[in-house]
């Protein structure tokens, strides 16, 4: 198996990309450089791990330079209290959201049941002017019709 520590640039890449390249597979491997296009896929045919490797090494550290350079030299790569404080304030968003959307509801609910309690007061001062009107006593008590 390929030792890395023959690698002095192997060192410069995160902890995790050392560790894929350690894991993967000489074809894989293959696959990484070719779509690096700096070797021809018949000369990546005749490479060998420790080769393959290199020109993978080197295109993952000329990314990370061009990384550092469009973000001016500060580091691309999130610490995990970053990402966590994101997930953190998504869930916020997301809670905020739906509480908004539960309150639009309830008022909705709300103003279909004033609009139905105004129905029905309407419907009883009709019934109210009827009874007055023809001098019966059509509505109990209670606001009942009586019959």
């Amino acid at each position: 198996m390929f030792d890395f520590s023959d690698f002095v640039k192997v060192e410069k890449l995160p902890t995790e990309q050392q560790e894929a390249l350690k894991k993967a597979s000489t074809e894989r491997l293959r696959i990484l450089a070719s779509k690096t296009g700096v070797v021809d896929d018949d000369i990546l045919e005749k490479l060998d791990r420790a080769a393959l490797l290199d020109v993978v090494i080197q295109d993952m550290l000329a990314k990370k330079d061009e990384e550092k350079d469009a973000t001016g030299g500060r580091p691309l790569e999130r610490t995990d209290s970053l990402r966590e404080l994101d997930l953190q304030l998504e869930l916020k968003q997301i809670e905020a959201e739906t509480e908004r959307r539960r309150m639009e509801i309830e008022d909705a609910r709300a103003q279909q049941e004033h609009e139905f309690r105004m129905a029905h007061a309407g419907r009883l001062e009709e019934l109210q002017e009827e009874r007055d009107e023809n001098g019966e006593n059509i509505i109990d008590d209670s606001g009942r019709a009586e019959r």
